[in-house]
């Protein structure tokens, strides 16, 4: 797999591939369910698969005053996203301009001129630009008008509620380590 850095993203284009875009943080069954698909998608169509995350995370940008903790660092991402065959891990710069980016803007100027993706891997409740304007139903609409494959995954739940990186975190606070091994479906 190819690590494309924050550092070197400026430089980094694709002529076509099948994306995901997230945090994901953890790497959890949720998480996984999305890379499975992305992984599908890419065999079917004969293209490279890429995952696009943040660098830094946006939490540490935009709310500093929590002091995020996050479940993996990004060598961690790496490695699990490596060992499931994922073709590139492309972070994004993030920032406070990036943040208020449009959606749209964001979609063009990132996503459709740099990496032309054939097909689109996303969550349920992904979203994207200034006020999450660019939300699952933003998405199916623009994918359509542009040709480009879109397919929404949906939530893995475990013990009647949604598997999530802030449920896990919760789940550790507490001590709960068989429950955060079961939602990360390891160790």
């Amino acid at each position: 797999m190819k690590w494309i850095k924050a550092t070197d993203y400026k430089n980094f284009n694709l002529n076509s591939c099948v994306m995901s875009i997230g945090n994901f943080d953890g790497l959890h069954l949720g998480h996984q369910k999305l890379i499975d698909e992305l992984l599908k998608a890419a065999r079917s169509r004969g293209l490279s698969s890429l995952v696009m995350t943040f660098h830094p995370h946006p939490l540490q940008v935009l709310k500093p005053h929590l002091q995020a903790k996050f479940l993996f660092s990004k060598e961690d991402l790496s490695q699990q996203l490596e060992k499931l065959g994922v073709n590139y891990l492309l972070e994004i710069p993030f920032s406070r301009e990036l943040a208020a980016m449009k959606a749209e803007d964001f979609l063009t100027q990132h996503l459709i001129s740099k990496l032309h993706p054939q097909e689109m891997i996303v969550g349920y409740d992904f979203c994207f630009g200034k006020n999450k304007e660019g939300d699952v139903h933003f998405l199916q609409r623009k994918t359509a008008e542009l040709g480009i494959g879109l397919q929404v995954v949906e939530a893995v739940s475990w013990r009647q509620a949604i598997i999530s990186s802030s449920r896990i975190r919760q789940a550790l606070a507490l001590g709960q380590v068989q429950d955060v091994k079961q939602m990360l479906g390891r160790y």
